[in-house]
């Protein structure tokens, strides 16, 4: 049985959801990152008194619980589209395609 044009657009929004979340994952990742390495920085420094350090870093451990914040609602997300999509397709196994259509080779975790 052949997919109707809107089953097509659903699976087609769907797919660019998904890309979108997990470019703004990758992006999450990547400020953590970047957040983790300026708090090690300044627990090397020497120039910055203990409670300018202490307050620095409390900053940064701040910031750092937003973004995981923020990467656990994204997770979520993920999730439920990924449960939506496996439901939409009558439980049979999810097919995630390129943007040109072409099957996606699955990965192992």
């Amino acid at each position: 049985m052949k997919p109707s044009a809107s089953d097509a657009a659903y699976w087609r929004a769907q797919q660019a959801e998904i890309r979108a979340l997990v470019d703004y994952h990758a992006a999450l990742a990547w400020e953590f990152r970047a957040l983790h390495e300026q708090a090690r920085a300044l627990q090397t420094q020497d120039d910055v008194s203990r409670a300018e350090r202490r307050a620095q870093i409390t900053a940064l451990v701040r910031g750092e619980s937003a973004v995981l914040d923020q990467a656990q609602h994204v997770r979520q997300n993920f999730q439920r589209l990924l449960r939506e999509h496996y439901r939409k397709s009558d439980g049979k196994t999810p097919r995630f395609t390129h943007g040109d259509g072409a099957p996606r080779a699955r990965r192992r975790c």
